[in-house]
């Protein structure tokens, strides 16, 4: 009798030991299944840290031809301001020769004109 109790308390011992490494099983697969979405989440953001670094990378090239093309095309517009302003200074200077040779004009019609009075 008192070895039936004995070997019925070992089968029960066993049975809570049996249940309780089952549920440290459970438990640490559960933190094994846990870590492994961990990892995978880690590693998408890794990827997606990656992706942003590489569109900074491109921002930034695209910035850099924007404000060489900003630099060029201010250089550009100095030259053509220049330009123009040379222009105006070559029209001015005709216009001005035109000036003096209506007044030259106007005077040697005037000198005429009082010649022709005299020999009249």
């Amino acid at each position: 009798e008192r070895l039936k109790r004995s070997l019925s308390h070992c089968m029960a011992e066993q049975t809570r030991r049996t249940m309780s490494c089952a549920a440290a099983q459970a438990a640490l697969d559960a933190s094994h299944r846990e870590r492994q979405a961990l990892e995978s989440h880690i590693d998408a953001q890794g990827r997606a840290l990656k992706q942003l670094e590489h569109d900074i990378g491109l921002a930034k090239n695209a910035e850099a031809l924007l404000r060489k093309e900003l630099a060029d095309s201010g250089l550009a517009y100095s030259a053509m301001e220049t330009e123009v302003k040379e222009t105006i200074a070559k029209l001015q200077t005709k216009t001005d020769m035109v000036a003096s040779l209506q007044s030259d004009f106007d005077r040697q019609l005037s000198e005429l004109t009082t010649c022709r009075k005299h020999l009249k």
